[in-house]
């Protein structure tokens, strides 16, 4: 009977010890402090991003950020619009980016790898974040709305009802919609 509960606790022991993880996990990531962000009309926005560990005094020892404006060149390491190389630091909060001009209405995709004095991380899920209108020249719409008094008392001056300008429209898409984005 003894043999019998010293083989359960071996096996158990086997299991909880093959069970452990100790691999360090990059989570949290973030764009100008907001995740997968739309919209961003800073031109170096700045990554964020948390580590966890069930090792204790795990410390981030260095990162390696990469930028790809498609998923397939951020995952194949092609055409990337930065790579920051290794970088040895241990901060993980607004980290400038460095890489090529972003465009209007881009979209871009990164991820980040982290390395602690536990061991190497993996690379991060794969997050993005998508650029506004950056320049004046691609604002091309026209107010909508009331521009003009419609009741006789109203003058220029002072407190107007002017009417809230709304766009309020119901529409049926033809086709399947991939990506769409109102300015």
């Amino acid at each position: 009977m003894k043999n019998i509960y010293l083989l359960i606790s071996a096996l158990i022991i086997t299991i909880l010890v093959g069970c452990h993880d100790n691999k360090t996990n990059t989570t949290f990531l973030q764009v100008e402090m907001q995740q997968n962000p739309e919209g961003l009309t800073t031109l170096q926005p700045r990554f964020t991003w948390q580590i966890t560990s069930i090792e204790p005094n795990t410390i981030q020892k260095s990162y390696k950020i990469q930028v790809a404006s498609n998923l397939t060149d951020l995952k194949k390491e092609k055409n990337l619009l930065w790579d920051s190389g290794i970088i040895n630091s241990d901060q993980s909060h607004l980290i400038p980016y460095d890489g090529e001009q972003l465009a209007s209405r881009g979209k871009y995709y990164w991820r980040v790898k982290v390395a602690t004095n536990q061991n190497e991380g993996e690379w991060s899920t794969m997050n993005y974040w998508s650029m506004g209108l950056l320049n004046e020249s691609d604002w091309e719409a026209e107010w909508i709305g009331e521009n003009s008094m419609s009741n006789p008392s109203e003058t220029a001056e002072g407190d107007t009802r002017l009417s809230a300008r709304y766009l309020r429209k119901p529409f049926e898409s033809k086709g399947k919609i991939k990506r769409a984005m109102i300015y």
